[in-house]
């Protein structure tokens, strides 16, 4: 929409004076009123409807389809929890990126992780799996991915996979810089 074609700029040529009271006024004068206030309405709606598809409200949850959010300052924010916890999983296992980037896991034997829906290439994006151990014994688990991957337990600097001890909840990250063609799985903590 241009500059021009504002609801100010139109709102702005109504003549609030016209008619003028006592004298012969020029129907001309009523047509170009009537036309100034139709194309004001006209363009409050525009402006209306691209507010409403725009813009970032806060009694909803907004999906901003990856567009850039630029020199902004952050307080008292915060990332989702999605707990997964109730049914303890095994065996292969998908982490959906876009259901949030905290993810909490109960595992009842050796489990094996695949990072889907990664945001594009050149955007720094990372994942958080608690993963609490329900099981008896010790298990393993593994993240699988493509070949180009760098999978290594910060603790210990060893590969994948890995061993959680019974009673123990164990944190792990999981990042990528090119939409999870290549990703760095950490642990980034542990709890008894």
């Amino acid at each position: 929409m241009s500059r021009q074609n504002t609801v100010t700029n139109w709102s702005n040529s109504i003549s609030t004076v016209y008619p003028v009271a006592g004298q012969d006024n020029d129907t001309q004068g009523f047509r170009d009123n009537f036309t100034n206030i139709k194309n004001a309405f006209t363009n409050a709606s525009k402006q209306f409807t691209d507010i409403n598809n725009n813009a970032v409200f806060i009694d909803q949850t907004n999906n901003l389809g990856g567009s850039i959010l630029q020199n902004a300052t952050l307080q008292s924010s915060g990332q989702l929890v999605v707990d997964k916890t109730l049914v303890p999983v095994a065996g292969s296992q998908t982490v959906d990126y876009t259901e949030g980037n905290y993810q909490k896991w109960a595992l009842s034997s050796s489990t094996n992780f695949t990072v889907i829906n990664w945001p594009a290439t050149k955007i720094y994006a990372n994942v958080r799996l608690e993963l609490h151990n329900t099981s008896a014994t010790n298990i393993t688990i593994s993240v699988l991915t493509g070949t180009n991957t760098l999978l290594l337990d910060a603790q210990s600097s060893t590969a994948f996979p890995a061993t959680l001890n019974t009673t123990t909840t164990y944190i792990y990250d999981i990042a990528t810089t090119n939409g999870g063609v290549t990703q760095l799985a950490k642990l980034s903590g542990r709890y008894i």
